[in-house]
């Protein structure tokens, strides 16, 4: 039997919790999968997904690693740290509040969130070699690591 992956669900809701909810100098930070060409920054990336599958004896059990990735232009890290905390207050919120429980995929299954924390981060500068654009950037990521059961 092939084993359902609930990234999807798992990408949408972060995107739901993140959507309008991270501001930086009064304006709301945009949240993308896949950035738009030109776009201005800061904006925040839903990025990789790496996860490891086992079984237990009620279902499926998954540890995601979702990579959430936050672009500035280059005036420092205190930028990206604003907007990091907003990113971790935003989540946090909603987790706390006991709303990360289960995902209701569009399937009969069902799938349980029981574990949401942060493993990595790192913030640093990209220079213009590094990527395709003329201008330093400010780059940060954080690791969201969400443990995942699918119920039988």
């Amino acid at each position: 039997m092939i084993k359902r992956n609930p990234q999807y669900e798992l990408r949408t809701l972060i995107f739901s919790i993140l959507d309008g909810a991270i501001t930086y100098n009064g304006a709301v930070v945009p949240v993308f999968e896949a950035v738009p060409k030109g776009k201005g920054r800061p904006y925040v990336v839903i990025g990789d997904c790496d996860w490891d599958n086992s079984d237990t004896k009620d279902g499926n059990e998954d540890d995601y690693v979702l990579k959430l990735e936050v672009y500035t232009d280059y005036g420092g890290t205190l930028d990206n740290c604003a907007i990091l905390d907003e990113l971790y207050q935003a989540i946090g919120a909603v987790h706390d509040a006991g709303n990360l429980q289960f995902l209701q995929t569009p399937t009969r299954s069902k799938f349980c969130l029981t574990m949401c924390w942060y493993r990595a981060g790192n913030t640093r500068v990209m220079r213009p070699a590094e990527s395709s654009i003329e201008v330093d950037l400010e780059y940060s990521f954080v690791e969201l690591i969400c443990r995942i059961k699918q119920l039988r």
